[in-house]
């Protein structure tokens, strides 16, 4: 039931990956949040680490397509709780998307001539 054994692979091996998912995911998030920075950053930076250094062996594994189905899902609550936030009257916010559309039409034309 070791979950580096890719042919012992079972259900509790799953729940054991994503035990662990959750509890990185939760440390980092914590050390993010004493730095004063945003939770899901820390959340997201657990991903990453996890997703890079493959330290849970999933790929065409039984699970996977589920694993990948819960990532999916959890990107698109991610954006919809984003969306949620938004302020869209904040006078910052309008500022920031007028400038930040501005700069990404420039360096359009800037790569487009080059």
């Amino acid at each position: 039931m070791a979950i580096d054994d890719p042919n012992n692979y079972s259900l509790g091996s799953f729940f054991l990956a994503l035990a662990s998912i959750f509890v990185v995911g939760k440390v980092i998030s914590s050390i993010f949040v004493k730095f004063r920075q945003p939770e899901v950053l820390g959340e997201l930076t657990a991903g990453v680490i996890l997703g890079s250094l493959a330290l849970i062996p999933l790929l065409n594994e039984p699970g996977y397509h589920v694993f990948h189905l819960l990532a999916e899902v959890g990107v698109a609550i991610l954006l919809f709780e984003i969306g949620l936030e938004t302020d869209l009257d904040d006078e910052s916010f309008r500022s920031d998307l007028e400038r930040d559309s501005a700069h990404s039409s420039l360096v359009n034309q800037v790569i487009k001539n080059v």
